[in-house]
C-alpha cells in the first residue's frame, strides 16, 4: 500500500499491481484545503499514525487490518497535539516521536496503538534541551537512540530512560553547511546520509562510528542545477535513496562511501529547477516487491 498526503488529507493506494493502483479509501485531514503544505505518516503494528503541520489539526490513527476494502479511523483527537511537522515510530520501542509542532519535541508510548501516552515533552520536561537542541525538524529512530535533525544541525541523543536522556553527541560544524531537514542511517549503522535542505548545498554521507567524532567523510549532488535541493534520503542496505525536489527521485550505491556511485534517477517534475520548493517530496524503497514509491508535489503518486 502507499499512503499519501496532500492539501485534504490521506490517500490510501493499492499498488500491488503497480501499473494499476488503485485509491482504496481516502481520510480527511482535521485541517485541510489550500492552506496546507506539511503531511506526515508513519505505520506501526498495522495502524498508520498521520499529522499536519497547519492548521486546527489532530493526531490521526487509522487501523489497516480491514484492507484492501478500507481503512477505520479509531483515533482523532488534539488533546495530545494539533500540529506535527514530522513524526517517527521505534517500533522495536512502541514510542512515537513528534517532531516540531505544537509539543515541539515529543515522545509519545504506543504500547496501547490506539490510545498512545505522553512520556515526555523535551522542552518543557528536560531543563537542558532547549539549550542544548532546540527545535528538531524531523529525526532518526533506532533502538531508543535518536539522531536529532535540528536547527544547529544534528544532535544524538540516548532516551533509553526517557525521563533522563542523554547527549551522546553532535555535529554543528561541517563543510557546506545547511538546513538540516532529514537523514537516515544504513541498515547496518555504518553510514549515516544527512540532506540540508538549502539550495545548491550536497547530500552528506557521515561518519556514525564515533559519536565523539561525528564529521563528513564525503558529499553527493544530482548535479542539475546550481539551486538543486534535497528533502529526504532512505537506505536499503548500500542502496541510497533521495527524494530530489525538482530532480525527482536518484539512486546512489554507497558500497564505497568515500567514492558512492550513481546508479540511476527518475525526474518526476515537469518544473525548471528554481530557488523555490516543487517536485519529488518523499521516497518509499521498502516495499516486499522491490518497488519504490515516490511522491511528487505537483505530479503525485509515483510507481
Amino acid at each position: 500500500y502507499a499512503f499519501l498526503g496532500s492539501s485534504l488529507g490521506t490517500h490510501i493506494f493499492d499498488v500491488t499491481d503497480a501499473a494499476n493502483s488503485v485509491l482504496v479509501d481516502f481520510v480527511q485531514g482535521n485541517f485541510a484545503g489550500i492552506g496546507v503544505v506539511h503531511r506526515d505518516m508513519k505505520t506501526y503494528a498495522g495502524y498508520l499514525y498521520a499529522v499536519c503541520d497547519e492548521g486546527s489539526s489532530s493526531l490521526q490513527i487509522m487501523d489497516l487490518h480491514y484492507l484492501p476494502d478500507s481503512v477505520h479511523v479509531v483515533y482523532d483527537s488534539q488533546s495530545l497535539l494539533v500540529r506535527a511537522h514530522n513524526i517517527q515510530v521505534d517500533t522495536v520501542n512502541a514510542r512515537l516521536y513528534t517532531c516540531g509542532g505544537t509539543t515541539q519535541f515529543s515522545v509519545y508510548s504506543l504500547a496501547d496503538p490506539e490510545q498512545p501516552a505522553l512520556l515526555s515533552n523535551c522542552e518543557v520536561d528536560i531543563p537542558w534541551w532547549g539549550g542544548a537542541v532546540g527545535y528538531v525538524h524531523d529525526c532518526f529512530v533506532r533502538d531508543n537512540i535518536v539522531w536529532c535533525n535540528d536547527q544547529d544541525g544534528m544532535h544524538v541523543v540516548d532516551f533509553t530512560d526517557v525521563e533522563n536522556p542523554v547527549l551522546l553527541g553532535s555535529l554543528v560544524n561541517y563543510p557546506q553547511a545547511g538546513y538540516n531537514h532529514s537523514s537516515w542511517m544504513n541498515d547496518d549503522g555504518t553510514l549515516y546520509a544527512m540532506a540540508d535542505e538549502t539550495h545548491g548545498s550536497p547530500l552528506k554521507l557521515v561518519d556514525p562510528s564515533d559519536l565523539s567524532d561525528l564529521h563528513v567523510i564525503s558529499t553527493l549532488t544530482s548535479g542539475v542545477h546550481p539551486t538543486s535541493i534535497l528533502h529526504n534520503p532512505f537506505f536499503t542496505g548500500n542502496l541510497l535513496h533521495v527524494a530530489y525536489y525538482y530532480d525527482g527521485y536518484w539512486l546512489w550505491d554507497t558500497t564505497d562511501p568515500l567514492q558512492p556511485t550513481l546508479l540511476g534517477f527518475y525526474d518526476t517534475c515537469v518544473v525548471p529547477n528554481t530557488d523555490n520548493y516543487r517536485g519529488a517530496w518523499g521516497t518509499y524503497p521498502f516495499l516486499p516487491s522491490g518497488h519504490v514509491l515516490v511522491s511528487d508535489m505537483q505530479t503525485g503518486l509515483w510507481v
